[in-house]
């Protein structure tokens, strides 16, 4: 198995994870969800500033 096979497969163990916390209710998942995402926010955006290509970088990718 691949490094990213692996990488999706533990996508998919935690996916299902919420599910079942939820009852598999989608409602209650997209509410889950978007918690997550009121939760996270200020984490996802320092990832995003540190991890911005720099201008060079942007450059040499055509």
């Amino acid at each position: 198995m691949s490094k990213s096979d692996e990488t999706i497969e533990e996508v998919r163990r935690a996916r299902r994870r919420m599910s079942e916390e939820c009852g598999h209710d989608p409602k209650r998942f997209v509410e889950l969800l978007q918690d997550y995402n009121r939760r996270y926010a200020a984490q996802v955006r320092n990832y995003r500033r540190s991890h911005r290509p720099t201008a060079a970088s942007a450059s040499r990718n055509p």
